[in-house]
């Protein structure tokens, strides 16, 4: 959110009689609404990208100690 002592960002409402935001200060939240949301995305999409190279190598692992077990076995 933009700091109320922002100028250019606020400006004072002649309707309820307060603060409101100016066009730029309200691109100026979207933008840090939009970085925000980017942020936690980058973070679970990492995590999942992770998750799955474990899951494809162990999944390979146990797969081939299924094989080595059943050439010995014989």
């Amino acid at each position: 959110m933009p700091p109320h002592s922002d100028e250019e960002a606020w400006e004072k409402s002649t309707n309820i009689g307060g603060y409101q935001l100016t066009q730029k200060g309200y691109a100026a939240l979207r933008a840090e609404l939009r970085k925000e949301k980017n942020e936690r995305w980058q973070w679970w999409e990492l995590r999942s990208k992770v998750l799955i190279a474990v899951a494809t190598s162990l999944t390979g692992l146990f797969g081939a100690l299924i094989g080595w077990l059943a050439l010995f076995k014989k």
